[in-house]
């Protein structure tokens, strides 16, 4: 045909005009939107599951996460973003790419393929093992010497070179045959054996450059370590493995694993493999209960309890009739409930909510959900409210576990929590383990100067209750040049730093006087016990000369 009949030129160049607009929107407005809320915290995800779904939402394809770790990185040399941020989104691109690197494995050999427990083992150390020594390579080299009938070259590396062969005479008595040498069968070289760890890393970094348009910064830079442009600590291997897992539906055994080894993982470490799936099932079974459960969350942000109390209700029970209770929408019902709960005062009716809905996560999204750890953290908030602090600290101490295995130690939350577990402990008196907890959150809070300026006061009134006065003024020093720096001289939290600190001021010079006055008084001790002593020597030498005497003149009478 001389023209194309399904396509009109017009109508292609209008559509082109299109999808270049909503390109030129995705990459200039959308994106850099995304992390610009990742970096204020108006969005934190708290491993790759969560990242999908927040990219999806803000209508974000997984192909731009090249893009996203690409402003993330620029950020982070400046510092305005988390080190986590960056960290998640490579381990979330290296899982993707070693998903199609043992697709394509898988489906180039079909005995590969019935027997997968080999190569499994083999891209697993290869990502995860510690890096390959020299006597490795001079060992392939060497092997790559040996020639295709399997015997090695002569010195030199030279083989001597054959003789020409000449043509034979036609000759009706005789006829010359030339038998040629029998070849050896090739030797059969399995998919499994082909794949060592560079191998695995050269065709995950071509992966990853070819669906992400990124190059690894953090992975696969071991033999940079002593250079200053790679980052040191930032490498966490068990996020890795578990967002690898389910990725490709492996289950592997729950172990400490010796990630500095070359072969960390072995066959039998290799329980399972599961399909992994996609389904059209609707994320939410009633559009009327999701309504109405954001109406009570709308209500509840707004301080209308009851209204907030009726409105959740009601949606647990559409949800019950429609799905029962084993559901996400009825575990984040029953979250909103407990909270509604809390600050009504109901301190048990919101510990049994809140309970249900940590039993709901556990069984519906399994222990190392990320909405299971907060679900814990909330947990352990009702249950200091209540006075059952042991187990409010269990409860956080679980939280934060399972936020370090899904995000890594640099995950913002981490900080809160080890402040608020601090808090408990300062409430019960145990002063040493809260600042313990608050230094700790000092360490983990990266670019937050607020949380951290409420960690120091909170530090500088620990240090005040055990008596440290000069400490705690020094705290409290902190936290005046942090709220000034923030707010400006006239800010009320400003001007509260300032009584702290003209108080604890007055107590170190109290204490500095007691202290002057104490000593003065043990010094006076000492000079009264040193008087006591030589008095009492004194009597004793006067003593001892008397009854010298008196023996004397008793024998002069005998």
């Amino acid at each position: 045909m001389k023209y194309n009949a399904c396509v009109d030129e017009t109508e292609a160049k209008a559509d082109e005009e299109v999808a270049n607009d909503a390109a030129a929107y995705l990459q200039n407005v959308v994106i850099p939107a995304f992390v610009s809320d990742v970096r204020r915290g108006a969005i934190s995800p708290a491993d790759g599951f969560a990242l999908t779904e927040l990219m999806h939402s803000c209508g974000i394809n997984m192909r731009y996460l090249g893009r996203i770790a690409s402003l993330a990185k620029k950020l982070e040399s400046i510092g305005g973003i988390s080190k986590y941020t960056l960290e998640l989104l490579e381990a979330e691109m290296l899982a993707r790419a070693t998903k199609h690197l043992l697709a394509d494995v898988l489906n180039a050999d079909e005995a590969t393929r019935a027997a997968p427990g080999d190569v499994l083992v083999r891209i697993l150390n290869g990502i995860f093992g510690a890096a390959a020594l020299k006597s490795d390579e001079d060992f392939s080299s060497s092997k790559a010497k040996v020639g295709n009938n399997g015997k090695k070259s002569d010195k030199g590396g030279k083989q001597p070179a054959p003789q020409p062969q000449t043509p034979a005479k036609k000759r009706k008595s005789s006829v010359s045959i030339v038998i040629p040498e029998r070849e050896e069968p090739a030797a059969v070289v399995s998919v499994a054996e082909t794949l060592d760890a560079k191998t695995i890393w050269q065709r995950l970094e071509k992966e990853i450059q070819s669906r992400f348009d990124y190059t690894l910064t953090l992975w696969n830079r071991e033999e940079d370590v002593d250079s200053t442009e790679v980052p040191l600590g930032r490498v966490h291997k068990t996020v890795l493995l578990r967002r690898l897992c389910q990725r490709n539906g492996l289950r592997v055994v729950s172990r400490n694993y010796d990630f500095s080894s070359r072969e960390p993982f072995q066959i039998d470490d290799i329980t399972g493999v599961v399909p992994v799936v996609k389904h059209s099932l609707p994320a939410h079974p009633l559009a009327h209960a999701k309504q109405l459960l954001e109406r009570g969350r709308l209500h509840l942000s707004g301080g209308s309890l009851a209204t907030a109390y009726e409105l959740l209700q009601e949606t647990s029970a559409l949800l019950f009739q429609v799905c029962g209770a084993a559901h996400e929408d009825a575990a984040l019902c029953s979250t909103s409930l407990a909270t509604v709960l809390y600050h009504a005062g109901d301190l048990a009716g919101a510990i049994a909510q809140q309970q249900r809905a940590l039993a709901l996560y556990t069984q519906l999204c399994g222990i190392d959900y990320h909405d299971t750890a907060f679900a814990h953290a909330n947990l352990a908030l009702f249950l200091h409210a209540n006075g059952q602090t042991d187990v409010a600290v269990a409860h956080l101490r679980r939280a934060i576990y399972l936020l370090e295995l899904c995000a890594g130690p640099h995950f913002p939350e981490i900080s809160s929590l080890y402040f608020k577990m601090g808090m408990m402990c300062q409430d019960v008196g145990q002063i040493t383990l809260a600042l313990l907890c608050h230094r700790e959150s000092l360490k983990r809070g990266e670019l937050d100067r607020i949380q951290a300026a409420n960690t120091l006061h909170q530090m500088a009134l620990a240090c005040g209750l055990a008596g440290g006065f000069r400490e705690a003024l020094a705290y409290e020093k902190k936290v005046y040049s942090l709220f000034k720096e923030a707010f400006g001289e006239d800010d009320p939290r400003v001007v509260e730093a300032t009584k702290f600190m003209a108080k604890f001021t007055e107590r170190a010079v109290e204490g500095a006087k007691g202290r002057v006055e104490v000593d003065a008084a043990a010094q006076a001790d000492a000079i009264a016990h040193e008087l006591l002593a030589e008095l009492t020597i004194k009597d004793e030498a006067a003593t001892a000369s008397k009854k010298k005497s008196k023996k004397s003149k008793a024998s002069k009478k005998h």
